[in-house]
């Protein structure tokens, strides 16, 4: 009711990824503060987790708003017209306002509505009644919902429940930086690691949470950066392994480091104001799991190995969307 009531300003952008300055938002945003006429025409805010992430987009001229700033991060919710997110729209959005959904990659893994219906995900019930209860957020407050192909409005149509009227296919704001040249991409990753460090070709490996089990994500990603005849290989090849772990695994992985591994440290890309799509032109093979990321790195033609030694549990415990794997 009182988003209704407070009038707002039709050139006001929020956005949103999450609570960081991330993924498709992080390219829609920047592509428009290129462009002279949208630049001008939109006042564009974020709307951040802390004050330190803020700290960060402000010194690369980035405004943002802290959450824990209650009072500006309210009036920044309530006045915007229009709000662009990668997790689903905020709690509550008012008739006058228009979300717009990027999400954040091509669902593989059970989501929305499919995962609340996997029993071995939790089998108490209460995540499952929070996933519901998201995805009903998400059919109710989202306006468009954009898709890089028909078959993936198909695929948010059914684990959200979304009208196909709201479902866009304008592909995806990340993958255009897929396209940038190679010479560029090996800049923004000499920016974030060492850059005395020496190689031929560079591996990306990135490895997708477990929520049902968070240390064995670390586990498995450790198993693979000590195995010694992996690391000799590397060593005699020249090349670089980069990992880049969930937030919560950074401090576990960076004792495991040499000089041909190294952890990526996400802090590094907000001090540099880039994020990782920058650098996957200068990567030469790409080592997931369930990450979606495949998708997107697949339009580049380069191979891309699939490390799941848990294959059998991961389908158990949170099932898969698309099948067979």
């Amino acid at each position: 009711k009182i988003g209704y009531v407070v009038p707002k300003k039709e050139n006001l952008i929020l956005f949103y990824a999450d609570g960081r300055y991330q993924d498709n938002p992080f390219y829609l945003y920047r592509a428009m503060k290129q462009s002279p006429i949208l630049n001008e025409k939109y006042e564009m805010v974020w709307l951040v987790n802390d004050d330190n992430i803020k700290k960060q987009c402000m010194r690369h001229g980035v405004m943002a708003v802290s959450l824990k700033e209650r009072f500006n991060a309210l009036k920044l919710r309530l006045r915007a017209k229009y709000i662009v997110t990668s997790h689903g729209p905020p709690i509550c959005k008012s008739s006058k306002q228009v979300i717009i959904d990027l999400w954040h990659g091509i669902p593989i893994k059970n989501l929305g509505l499919f995962l609340a219906s996997h029993n071995e995900y939790d089998k108490k019930g209460y995540f499952r009644y929070k996933v519901k209860k998201a995805a009903y957020r998400i059919e109710k407050n989202t306006d468009y919902f954009i898709v890089p192909s028909r078959f993936v409005g198909v695929l948010f149509s059914s684990v959200f429940r979304i009208p196909p009227e709201k479902i866009l296919v304008l592909g995806q704001p990340r993958c255009d930086a897929l396209f940038e040249d190679k010479k560029t991409a090996l800049r923004y990753l000499k920016s974030i690691i060492d850059p005395k460090l020496e190689f031929r070709r560079v591996i990306l490996y990135t490895p997708t949470y477990r929520d049902y089990d968070p240390k064995m994500t670390s586990e498995i990603t450790k198993n693979l950066a000590t195995n010694e005849r992996f690391i000799d290989y590397l060593r005699q090849n020249g090349l670089l392994l980069l990992i880049l772990p969930h937030p919560f695994e950074y401090n576990l992985l960076k004792p495991f480091e040499n000089q041909n591994v190294v952890v990526l440290d996400r802090k590094r890309f907000l001090e540099n104001n880039i994020e990782i799509y920058d650098i996957l032109p200068a990567v030469d093979i790409l080592i997931t799991d369930y990450s979606s990321i495949y998708f997107d790195y697949s339009l580049l033609n380069r191979p891309i190995i699939f490390y799941v030694p848990d294959l059998e549990k991961y389908r158990y415990k949170r099932g898969f969307l698309l099948e067979p794997y």
